[in-house]
């Protein structure tokens, strides 16, 4: 599917390996980056911004933390953080990709994933009452 051009959002590119060797497993920087490209052309967004690094994602620190410290800087106007899959961001679990993730909320910055798994929609978990805060409503974990 082909998205309106004239809608594009402003998006940072996340690029991630963990070991020299996903080079030669196809999932290499250049890869990533070719995909990424192609993919944001497809979708309406503008890449203002391809962020790669060479670290596991299983740690207590993050290397995504600087994409989403990017992507929230008000002078960068980014509107999407694109990545390859949902292990490309983080391999630390549900509780990191949350956290990692409920930065972006605040700022109306969608996460997405080239594969479709990640899932923007929002959720009003006080909508069968008729009520709504700021707290009620979220995006809920995608789990695969």
């Amino acid at each position: 599917m082909t998205y309106d051009t004239q809608k594009q959002r402003r998006g940072v590119l996340a690029v991630r390996v963990s070991t020299t060797g996903q080079g030669i497993d196809g999932d290499s920087p250049e890869a990533q980056i070719e995909q990424g490209k192609r993919y944001a052309s497809l979708h309406g967004i503008e890449l203002v911004e391809i962020l790669s690094y060479l670290e596991s994602a299983s740690g207590a620190v993050q290397p995504m933390q600087h994409v989403i410290d990017y992507a929230v800087n008000p002078k960068n106007n980014v509107k999407v953080v694109l990545i390859k899959s949902i292990d490309r961001f983080t391999r630390a679990g549900a509780t990191a990709y949350d956290l990692l993730k409920c930065q972006l909320e605040p700022h109306d910055i969608d996460l997405e994933d080239m594969y479709g798994v990640i899932n923007n929609t929002k959720v009003n978990t006080l909508e069968h009452l008729g009520m709504k805060y700021r707290w009620s409503v979220h995006t809920p974990i995608t789990q695969n």
